[in-house]
């Protein structure tokens, strides 16, 4: 009986790794969460953006994405033109289609791209 309960007490102990959530939270979550996202709402909750990202879900709460104004779907005529300059850049360069791609690839995870485009 005694063993039962002390297990009990710390399954529930391991479980629950912080504090309590209060409902001054949740209404912070619930303003400012689909606006501005998990890292600013932690900064001001004093939680981490682990623990606000997970609260937010419980809650139902989804950050919304600002438009751009750029297309969010490729279309068969984006895939024409990108295929197309891949294939000029070959002419020009004399590298292969794969050489190209997998450059742009490198480019793109060292941020090569954000220091060459500002608007990216």
């Amino acid at each position: 009986m005694a063993a039962e309960i002390i297990e009990q007490i710390m399954e529930r102990n391991h479980t629950r790794r912080g504090r309590r959530w209060q409902s001054h939270e949740d209404a912070l979550l619930r303003k400012h969460y689909p606006a501005t996202g998990a890292t600013a709402c932690a900064d001001e909750l004093k939680r981490s953006p682990r623990a606000v990202y997970e609260r937010a879900s419980a809650l139902g709460l989804k950050v919304k994405h600002v438009s751009t104004g750029r297309p969010s779907v490729w279309t068969d005529r984006h895939h024409q033109l990108l295929k197309h300059m891949v294939g000029s850049i070959a002419q020009e360069t004399g590298h292969g289609r794969r050489a190209i791609v997998a450059r742009l690839r490198r480019m793109d995870r060292t941020g090569e791209f954000r220091d060459a485009q500002s608007d990216d």
